[in-house]
């Protein structure tokens, strides 16, 4: 694994700075992708086993999806600010 440069790291913080005011779309986009990708993957989450709501309607997908981007993106900025 190659390590960032001082101005590599900058751009993730800058970039995510930028994303959180969006996170939940980018969630979102995110967990669609991943539904488009491995469609089966839905019937790991309770509140889309049974639902025929499209998933971008889904009133519980959202949130979720917004808490998991956001806390992924968090930690990888942590871990970048640990390693300098």
């Amino acid at each position: 694994m190659s390590s960032f440069t001082e101005e590599q790291e900058a751009l993730v913080v800058k970039s995510w700075d930028s994303m959180k005011k969006n996170a939940g779309e980018w969630g979102l986009k995110l967990f669609l992708k991943i539904f488009e990708i491995a469609p089966s993957a839905k019937k790991l989450f309770s509140f889309l086993k049974d639902s025929n709501v499209p998933l971008e309607q889904n009133a519980k997908l959202k949130p979720h999806a917004k808490s998991v981007f956001v806390m992924t993106c968090e930690v990888e900025v942590q871990l970048r600010k640990e390693e300098m």
